[in-house]
């Protein structure tokens, strides 16, 4: 990534980096509000669950390098509303535990038992962490 003021070269995950991220103030004070839209928690869920489907669906084919193409939004989203979904944590981990133990494929089909999308969701984030760590 480069800069296209000062032609500085970045690395591609510089803006997830912690260096890089900044504080809601600091954003406001920036003059860059006009730049963030609100969006209703269930609208955010609403379009992390649809996410997360197509995601199960790439790793149960085995489509690694599409599902990792899309996981960049896919993880900011997630993270990003993580604080404010209960059980969000505690599935996140089941995932992990389960991609530790048994194939992507599989680890993928696991999610398919899990009642809620939002369980669902995390869990494929958690697989995702242990297949394309940050």
């Amino acid at each position: 990534m480069v800069c296209t003021d000062c032609d500085q070269v970045f690395d591609y995950g510089v803006l997830r980096s912690a260096e890089a991220r900044i504080s809601y103030a600091e954003w406001s004070e920036a003059g860059l509000d006009h730049l963030l839209v609100d969006r209703s928690i269930t609208e955010l869920v609403s379009w992390l669950a649809d996410s997360a489907e197509v995601l199960r669906d790439m790793l149960q084919r085995g489509m690694q390098s599409s599902a990792k193409c899309r996981l960049i939004d896919f993880r900011n989203l997630a993270e990003s509303i993580e604080v404010r979904l209960s059980d969000a944590t505690y599935y996140r981990e089941q995932g992990r535990q389960w991609k530790e133990n048994i194939s992507g494929n599989d680890a993928a089909r696991q999610c398919q038992k899990i009642n809620s999308a939002v369980g669902r969701a995390y869990a494929i984030l958690g697989i995702t962490d242990v297949m394309f760590p940050v």
